[in-house]
């Protein structure tokens, strides 16, 4: 898959800064962060919340002084994890900080482990194209979560095994 099929891209902008490419349903847009947030980080912890089973969760991507919170909730259709479906609030804040000027740029509905598999392969193209020390550089001493994402392709791996089986009771 190449960046341009990629649901999920983290590309640079600049030092310090990022674009969260992302094609989501009917959505194609961009979300603008920059170093003063946590990079990266926020996203891969919450697709972690949710391939470890939590029905909710979020990740702020600041900017300078605007930012965007992603709002995640999960709701259950099946005991697989490829069952569960994901409604995603976009909410885009002049003023991330104070929670001013929002306004909602997509909401709707995606498969929870689309979402949460576009997260770990666009974390592992960045870490690809970056290494753990370019990435440190680029945003400014904030680390590349090395432990998040390892947890989080693990979970993916235990979880594939667990629901691919052909084994009687699965």
């Amino acid at each position: 898959m190449t960046e341009n099929e990629a649901p999920l891209v983290w590309a640079k902008v600049g030092d310090h800064s990022a674009n969260l490419r992302w094609r989501l349903g009917d959505g194609d847009f961009e979300i603008h962060t920059t170093y003063i947030g946590a990079g990266l980080a926020p996203v891969v912890a919450a697709a972690l919340n949710l391939q470890r089973g939590s029905t909710e969760s979020w990740c702020a991507l600041e900017g300078e002084p605007s930012g965007t919170l992603i709002l995640l909730s999960q709701s259950p259709v099946g005991p697989a994890p490829q069952d569960r479906r994901l409604f995603v609030q976009v909410i885009d804040f002049s003023r991330l900080r104070t929670w001013s000027n929002s306004r909602v740029r997509w909401s709707g509905w995606v498969p929870t482990a689309e979402f949460v598999a576009a997260v770990e392969g666009m974390t592992a193209a960045v870490l690809r194209e970056h290494g753990e020390a370019g990435y440190l550089k680029w945003w400014g001493g904030v680390a590349f979560p090395t432990e998040m994402h390892r947890q989080l392709r693990n979970l993916l791996n235990l979880d594939a095994r667990r629901f691919s089986s052909t084994d009687e009771g699965i």
